[in-house]
């Protein structure tokens, strides 16, 4: 199983928003009721790679989505499926990794103020996930 958690006691899984985003998933993590211009984007997870968008509702104040056991023939035939990688590839992550913090205060400059040589676009990731070869079916 790849980047699983088991904790056999719970009846819902958790899932930080920011592993997501590894992921390469877009994470719209406000809800309706506090956005200002909802639409169909907002309170969702999305996959641009496969166009799937999964609506998020609230538990009290939890978000979360409805999820299921795989069936035995989605199973057997799960190639006919789209597949959403919910966590980044590779074997190992280090959630205490002092770069996240690095990277994040270099967006800002001394006066808190954006600077723009650091947006997304415009750099480059540094190598934060461990890949491993074994893992190539995860493109």
């Amino acid at each position: 199983m790849y980047n699983a958690l088991y904790i056999p006691s719970m009846s819902h899984h958790l899932i930080p928003p920011f592993l997501l985003r590894e992921a390469g998933l877009l994470v719209n993590d406000m809800p309706k009721i506090h956005s200002h211009d909802p639409d169909l984007s907002t309170h969702t997870i999305f996959d641009p790679r496969t166009k799937m968008r999964i609506h998020l509702k609230l538990n009290g104040i939890f978000s979360y989505f409805k999820c299921r056991a795989i069936a035995p023939r989605e199973l057997e035939d799960w190639s006919d499926y789209p597949v959403v990688y919910a966590s980044p590839k590779g074997r190992e992550w280090d959630p205490y990794d002092g770069v996240y913090a690095e990277e994040e205060a270099c967006f800002l400059n001394h006066r808190g103020e954006l600077r723009n040589d650091r947006l997304p676009s415009m750099r480059e990731r540094p190598h934060l996930i461990e890949v491993d070869e074994d893992l190539s079916w995860h493109a």
